[in-house]
């Protein structure tokens, strides 16, 4: 039993790094979207700015306010989805940290058990 535990415990580190990996992705994610998404908004402006339209007023303005506001909820987006996997490697990590020590508390309490 204690080397299950052993291995409990390593599968719960691995579980953790995993928490880190997926946020840590997230957020890169959610950069590479900002970059994106500012391109998108400049090409925009030239574009309407190409067409002689002024660009802080009226329908310009409008797409651009719209564009801003889809993208910050893309952005979060990207974000909670980093969270919930998260989330769901540091239930996976408490779980096995949890069966390990009950191993452990197993092995303490009966040495003589086979698994010990």
């Amino acid at each position: 039993m204690i080397r299950q535990a052993q291995i409990m415990d390593y599968n719960a580190r691995i579980a953790n790094n995993n928490a880190l990996m997926a946020e840590y992705s997230a957020e890169v994610d959610a950069q590479n979207f900002d970059k994106r998404l500012r391109s998108i908004m400049g090409r925009q402006n030239v574009l309407a700015a190409a067409s002689n339209v002024v660009i802080n007023q009226d329908s310009p303005l409008n797409v651009a306010a719209d564009t801003a506001r889809e993208g910050m909820l893309e952005r979060l987006q990207i974000l909670n989805r980093g969270e919930i996997a998260a989330s769901a490697s540091r239930a996976k990590a408490l779980g096995e940290t949890s069966a390990a020590e009950n191993g452990k508390s197993k092995c303490s309490d009966d040495p003589d058990n086979n698994w010990c």
